[in-house]
């Protein structure tokens, strides 16, 4: 993960569905001591390709990875589906 890389966010739950993105603005570094998470970075949320999303979200069954949420990259299909809705 480096800066400005994406972030395609995924709402699990009963409706599974990519409706969000952020860009990533720092790499990633260790995490305050106490804290749960190994590794903490800064993001910010993409206002213009969440707002698309948010209208035309990618849902679980049309993408070509089931199991978005474990996930550490969004394979091709899915990234290209993403874009397209997200107006990029």
């Amino acid at each position: 993960m480096r800066d400005g890389d994406r972030l395609w966010i995924y709402f699990g739950g009963v409706e599974g569905k990519i409706a969000a993105m952020a860009h990533v603005k720092s790499s990633p570094r260790p995490a305050p001591i106490g804290s749960q998470k190994p590794y903490e970075f800064d993001a910010g949320l993409d206002l213009k390709a969440t707002m698309a999303l948010s209208k035309s979200p990618v849902q679980l069954e049309e993408m070509d990875q089931r199991h978005p949420q474990v996930c550490g990259e969004l394979r091709a299909a899915d990234v290209k589906l993403a874009e397209a809705r997200a107006n990029l």
